[in-house]
C-alpha cells in the first residue's frame, strides 16, 4: 500500500534525455527525449570525449534544453567550451540543490 507521508527515496530531478555516442555505439531510440536519472546523464557526458559526432541532449523541469557535443572540442548549445561539462554544471542546469546531489 502506498503511504504518501513516508518517503524513503531521495528527491529525483525532472530529466529527459536523448544521446548518441559514436565510440560506444550507444544511444537512445528515436527523436524524443526519455526520462532518465542524474547518474545516467553524468555517465553519458563523461563518455562523449574522444567520440566525434556524439551528443547528449537533455531537458529540465523548466523546459530548458541543453545540447552537449564532442567534435574534437566541447560545444554546449553550439558555443565552444574550454573544458568538459562538470558534475556541478549539470546539476546547476537541472536546478538541483546541494541536498539532492
Amino acid at each position: 500500500m502506498l503511504r504518501p507521508t513516508i518517503v524513503s527515496r531521495p528527491p529525483a530531478p525532472y530529466l529527459r534525455m536523448r544521446y548518441e555516442n559514436t565510440r560506444t555505439t550507444g544511444g537512445s531510440v528515436g527523436p524524443s527525449r526519455g526520462f532518465t536519472t542524474h547518474d545516467v546523464l553524468l555517465r553519458e557526458l563523461g563518455l562523449l570525449e574522444g567520440a566525434p559526432g556524439s551528443f547528449v541532449e537533455f531537458e529540465n523541469s523548466l523546459g530548458e534544453v541543453w545540447n552537449v557535443e564532442w567534435n574534437g572540442s566541447w560545444l554546449v548549445n553550439g558555443t565552444p567550451q574550454g573544458a568538459s561539462p562538470s558534475e556541478s554544471w549539470a546539476a546547476s542546469a537541472l536546478g538541483l540543490s546541494e541536498e539532492v546531489r
